[in-house]
């Protein structure tokens, strides 16, 4: 699926805060393979936020089920694997919304 739809729909996603959107971008936009190798300083770097409040989104998400978090020891960056399920749905939905509002606009 291409980013930029993607990026589109979590933008248009209605049920996550502002911050919440721009953290599952910044990911959706570094990872490969839907899994995302950044640390948390460079998240909140990207996207004007302080850590603190990173670490408060990227908990949310992930208790969401939109993320899940592989910190092997001894590494200082997170590998965050980005559930597809969730990404499917969200695009879904965006495409739904654009449909159904096109049909009222006629």
């Amino acid at each position: 699926m291409k980013t930029n739809i993607i990026l589109e729909a979590i933008d248009n996603y209605d049920m996550y805060s502002n911050n919440q959107k721009k953290v599952l971008k910044t990911l959706v936009a570094v990872s490969v393979d839907s899994i995302a190798y950044i640390s948390v300083n460079a998240i909140a770097e990207s996207i004007k936020l302080a850590p603190n409040s990173t670490y408060v989104v990227l908990r949310c998400l992930e208790n969401d089920g939109c993320i899940t978090r592989d910190r092997k020891q001894g590494q200082k960056t997170n590998a965050y694997k980005i559930s597809t399920d969730k990404v499917d749905h969200f695009v879904r939905i965006y495409q739904q919304k654009k449909k159904g509002l096109n049909q009222i606009n006629k």
